[in-house]
């Protein structure tokens, strides 16, 4: 009924054996005009992330953030994916993560249970933050904590 080709992308044969990669694959090439447009919108959407730090709040979505930024949704899209390489969720996980490690660097929340870093950093719990910090940072929290207390230690001690 559907030819997976069409549904994800995969390289065409064509007549005299040669290939072409379907459009799935290939980066779109923009007008300068439109790339300067989503370059705007991507600015747009960090400063507002930087100053007003939605995404701290649980449940956040793509449509407040678009009512917010004054933004349409499917350019918040566009704009994430061609400057960041993935898409809403990841963007405000990222966000959140480095918003954990700098209370982290910090000292502010060494002592924190992850439940509370958790809820602090608008993750619904603490195994949605484990999952985005490993992703992102390559280690869990708790690694990630322990080694700055050891490190916090070794200086203390010298």
């Amino acid at each position: 009924f559907f030819f997976p080709s069409l549904l994800y992308g995969r390289i065409l044969e064509l007549p005299g054996g040669r290939s072409r990669v379907s459009k799935v694959f290939r980066k779109q090439e923009l007008a300068k005009e439109d790339e300067q447009k989503l370059e705007e919108f991507m600015q747009a959407i960090e400063f507002h992330m930087a100053n007003k730090k939605p995404f701290l709040t649980a449940g956040y979505s793509i449509n407040d953030l678009s009512r917010e930024s004054n933004v349409p949704v499917y350019q918040i899209l566009k704009s994430l994916n061609r400057f960041k390489g993935y898409g809403f969720v990841d963007f405000i996980n990222h966000q959140r993560i480095q918003f954990c490690v700098g209370k982290f660097d910090q000292g502010e929340w060494l002592n924190f249970t992850l439940e509370a870093v958790a809820m602090e950093c608008g993750f619904s719990h603490r195994n949605s933050l484990t999952k985005s910090f490993k992703k992102f940072k390559g280690i869990s929290p708790s690694e990630y904590r322990d080694a700055l207390h050891f490190q916090k230690a070794s200086n203390d001690g010298d």
